[in-house]
């Protein structure tokens, strides 16, 4: 079973690495909140072309794609908008209702902690 409340823990240490001025830091926790990308390339050290083609060649369901979506976006959704351009939209843009609708509820809950006080590097 996956853990809501390793979710929660993860995005809320973000958020204060993010305060910190520690964003590669706070992404690279952002991401593991979500189970899905845990182990992903790209994560160690940061690097988010990595992580995008990490997540079209590995990540099959649309929950898990959201993921990437999301994180992605949050890091720089001009960058990742443009990195899909040029991969025939492979990834795609993230959206919130889709993405709410297909998660379980740990994919949730560190949304939703993200959402409560959201920031961006």
């Amino acid at each position: 079973m996956v853990d809501v409340e390793r979710a929660r823990e993860f995005a809320i240490r973000a958020r204060g690495q993010m305060r910190e001025g520690n964003n590669r830091v706070a992404i690279v926790l952002l991401a593991r909140a979500f189970h899905a990308l845990e182990h992903a390339a790209g994560l160690d050290p940061w690097n988010p072309d990595t992580l995008y083609h990490w997540a079209v060649e590995n990540l099959h369901t649309e929950a898990e794609r959201h993921c990437a979506r999301f994180i992605l976006g949050v890091w720089n959704q001009d960058d990742v908008d443009e990195l899909d351009a040029e991969n025939d939209g492979r990834l795609g843009r993230f959206d919130a209702l889709r993405a709410v609708s297909a998660w379980d509820h740990a994919h949730r809950a560190a949304f939703a902690v993200w959402t409560l006080d959201p920031w961006w590097p």
